[in-house]
């Protein structure tokens, strides 16, 4: 286990760096008993494994990873420490919940399992291959959703869009280093996406379309235009296309920023440019083919915005 510090810590637990001999043992009680407060164990002729690593922001934490098939048990003697927490885990394959005096529920493949700390409960999975959760104080949304107790663990469905949103956000957030300063930030953006994936109440729902909604569906925006940067056809209709958005509310979007959604293009493009450009490689082609390979179609236009932003053009970069 480690601990990168700061505002936001990211706690790395891995069961690769025990010894194989003490491995169940220690993951057992550490991690499982100790960290998490579950009771871990191996699919039945299996090996306890696991991968991960935990974002601790304000009154929630996230962690992203994998798993050999398991199962995670909420115990009578560990429900006994008086945590309420609630928790969303997904997991990339079959997931089973169990709990006492109740039907056993069935989770699809990637959508969501919404559980609570002062319940019991266990679960399983057949496929660890990839995981998330998120695990957040029950007062982070009582105010934002009604009745929390009666929400169904299934409710988290990859089919909602609310729920999709919820997630991609926590996959984007766990591939961001230097998060520590935004903390407070990605924590109330998150506390209004969970509000949403639950069911907001009339509160809620205003409050997360005003804030958690828009920064998610940025940040959605803001890696759709890295993926596709070099296409020629990138812009704002083609984005609202591929991510069932109208092409205003992109551009409305990036006005929020001080910005358009072309001149936060153009300023990716005219990094990746000028990177290229410092290459050793880089003095056997052409710039205008390097334009072009940045997305630019007329190198004119490629040079104009260069030396507005670099105050140097593209061939004294490269002497540089």
């Amino acid at each position: 286990m480690s601990i990168i510090p700061g505002t936001t810590s990211r706690l790395i637990m891995s069961t690769d760096a025990i010894p194989a001999r003490e491995r169940e043992a220690v993951a057992r009680e550490f991690f499982g008993n100790i960290a998490m407060r579950l009771d871990l164990a191996p699919a039945e002729g299996g090996r306890l494994r696991l991968n991960t690593s935990t974002l601790i922001l304000p009154n929630i934490t996230t962690s992203s990873g994998a798993v050999d098939p398991m199962s995670w048990n909420r115990t009578k003697s560990l429900i006994s420490d008086g945590n309420d927490d609630l928790c969303i885990s997904w997991m990339a394959g079959h997931y089973r919940l169990v709990q006492p005096g109740q039907r056993d529920i069935e989770i699809r493949p990637g959508s969501g399992c919404l559980t609570a700390l002062d319940r019991r409960w266990k679960g399983t999975t057949s496929d660890g291959s990839w995981m998330m959760c998120i695990h957040f104080k029950r007062s982070t949304v009582a105010t934002l959703v009604n009745n929390v107790d009666d929400i169904a663990p299934d409710k988290v469905d990859m089919a909602a869009p609310e729920s999709r949103l919820l997630f991609d956000y926590l996959r984007l957030i766990h591939t961001i280093e230097g998060l520590t300063s935004h903390s407070p930030v990605v924590a109330r953006h998150l506390t209004d996406l969970l509000a949403l994936a639950l069911g907001a109440n009339r509160d809620g729902e205003e409050t997360a379309r005003t804030g958690g909604v828009r920064a998610a569906r940025l940040a959605a925006i803001k890696q759709y235009i890295a993926a596709n940067l070099t296409s020629t056809r990138l812009s704002a209709e083609t984005t609202a296309a591929n991510l069932s958005l109208s092409s205003r509310y992109i551009r409305s979007l990036f006005a929020e920023q001080g910005t358009t959604f072309t001149d936060y293009v153009n300023e990716r493009r005219l990094r990746r440019a000028y990177d290229s450009l410092r290459t050793q490689g880089s003095h056997s082609r052409p710039i205008a083919d390097i334009a072009f390979d940045v997305g630019f179609v007329e190198p004119s236009t490629f040079y104009r915005l260069f030396r507005a932003r670099y105050q140097l053009s593209p061939s004294d970069v490269r002497n540089l």
